[in-house]
Order: C-alpha cells, then structure tokens, then sequence
C-alpha cells in the first residue's frame, strides 16, 4: 500500500487531478494526515471527517513510522491521522469510477485503420499523442470520482505502468470489445463503485465536465451515453451492471449507438444523450477535425509533418 503521492500524469507531467492513486487492491486503503500544526485539513482530510470515518489504522495497512514515514504526523502534531477508504462512506463522488480504454502504443496494435495511410510507427506515435492529451483533459480534481485505467494487450502491464506511473491499472481479458467492456463494468462495480463510465482513447476534447456530466445524469436514467459521429459511442455510463448492452452487437461499425439504444429501449432503460463528438480512427477523421488538432500537433513538429503531408496539407506552423 502506499500513500497517495504527488504523481506525474503522462509524460511525466503533473497538476491538479494527475496525481497517481497507486498500484492497490480492490480493498487497499490510503492515508492522508496533515503536514504541518495547525494546517488546514486537505481535501481527503475533509472528505474523512465529514463522512466521520475513524483513525483506526486497517490490519492490512503497512503502519509503521518507518516504513512510511510520509504518511504520519511529527509526534508534536496533536491532529490525529485519518484513514479515508478508497470508497468512502457518505462520500458519494469517491464512489463514481471512470474506466479508461488504453492501449500500448505500440506500432502495429495503436491505430491501424491509419495504416498505411500513416506507418505503423507514425501512427502508433499519434495514438499516444491523443491518448495522453484525453487522459489529462478528464483528470477529476480531488473528490470528483476515481479512474481506473483498462488496458490491452494484457501482457503490456510493465509498458503501461512505465506510460501512467502510479494510475491504477487492470488489464482488459480476451475477447471482443463487447465482452471486455462488460468484463470491466463488472470490475468497478466488484469494487464498490456505485456509478462507473467507460471511455477510449482517441477524442482528445473529452473533458471531466462531460465525465461529470454523465454521473448526474444517471441520477434520474439508467444510462448515459455519448454518441460519435461515426455511429459509435464515446462514453457510456451505468449505475447498475447491464451485460446485455454489450452482446450481439457489430463493433468498429455505423450500427453500434443505434443497437445500443435499441437494445436499452428493449430493457425499459432510461437514457440520456449527450453532446456529439468526434473520435479520430480514420484518415477523414483527421481531416475533418484538423483545425482542433493542430494546437495539439504542435508540440510534435516531427509528427504533425507526418500527419499533414497524408492529408496533403501543409504541416502547422
């Protein structure tokens, strides 16, 4: 177990929301305590008191000075340290969980419907680029909910924790895509989570407002969805497990919102749209969506070359 650090988001990047949580177990705990006498509690702190969670230090925590001496107070501190669960009680936000579809990106796995249009090198690079620019957009701010990042292939576990240091990993189980989405559903709400919401990795606008967004919605629906404009959808969020919308349906197609909804309709679910947006999978993806890519291409010149000479325009300035 370990204390939550300071971590640094994708590319060793860091701020608000981008700290790692930890390689833990479904049961693991964290401790915050405060740093210095008379500091103000931090936000855990906050949550723990107000969901008047106890002191009392977990037999499965390491709880030595010692060993973590981070994560206890100076004998001089008089405020005692607090334990906050990783879903704690009374403190629903900590209980919605955002699962995050990643894969390695590595040529040859990460966007090959942009091959050959793209090298497989080339390609597996944007996919990174992408990835890492969705990650940081929809890093929640303390207390907002938990992520959880699902990635493929399964043995890429050392690569992915090298990519993400610190996120808290699981890796997708074989099949399709239906059965891995169902597969990690069941997963966070195994975990406790009473409200979870799935996302891939290639619309970089997605932001933690629209994650938001799909959590209150399931106040008053049963599903929220976020539909692409290629006939996917972006996001799907469920309160309860609903392994169904997940079977019999053509992945990679046209057909996958409206079977989806079709398939809810046919359940008596609730649903809830939200705004369309555009994920990047094919070449006319890209050019559709140039102009919004350019600022993010920037910070590779090397690579936004690449991209513009296949859409035969002229790279970014």
């Amino acid at each position: 177990m370990k204390a939550i650090p300071a971590g640094a988001g994708p590319g060793g990047r860091t701020g608000a929301g981008e700290s790692g949580l930890g390689d833990r177990g479904a049961g693991d705990f964290a401790v915050a305590a405060a740093a210095t006498s008379g500091a103000a509690l931090g936000v855990f702190e906050q949550a723990a008191a107000a969901a008047n969670v106890t002191a009392t230090i977990a037999p499965m925590l390491i709880n030595t000075r010692e060993e973590n001496p981070s994560v206890f107070m100076p004998p001089s501190i008089t405020t005692r340290p607090v334990v906050v669960s990783r879903f704690p009680i009374d403190c629903p936000a900590l209980r919605d969980l955002l699962l995050v579809f990643l894969k390695e990106p590595r040529p040859g796995v990460a966007k090959t419907r942009l091959v050959p249009a793209l090298r497989p090198e080339t390609a597996a690079r944007l996919y990174r680029l992408l990835a890492e620019e969705e990650v940081r957009r929809t890093a929640p701010l303390a207390l907002e909910y938990r992520r959880l990042f699902c990635f493929t292939p399964p043995h890429a576990g050392e690569a992915m924790a090298a990519w993400f240091p610190g996120e808290e990993l699981w890796p997708q189980p074989d099949g399709d895509l239906g059965v891995r989405m169902a597969a990690a559903f069941a997963e966070g709400f195994r975990r406790g989570a009473d409200r979870v919401a799935i996302i891939g990795t290639d619309v970089p606008w997605l932001d933690r407002a629209c994650v938001q967004e799909s959590f209150a919605a399931l106040a008053d629906h049963d599903v929220a969805v976020g539909p692409a404009r290629d006939g996917g959808y972006y996001l799907l969020a469920l309160r309860v497990p609903q392994a169904s919308l997940f079977v019999g349906v053509a992945w990679s197609t046209a057909a996958v919102l409206p079977a989806t909804l079709a398939r809810a309709d046919a359940l008596g679910l609730r649903v809830k749209r939200l705004s369309p947006l555009t994920d990047l999978d094919t070449l006319e993806d890209l050019d559709a969506e140039w102009e919004r890519l350019v600022p993010l291409l920037r910070t590779e010149p090397g690579l936004a070359q690449e991209v513009a000479a296949a859409l035969r325009r002229p790279p970014p300035s």
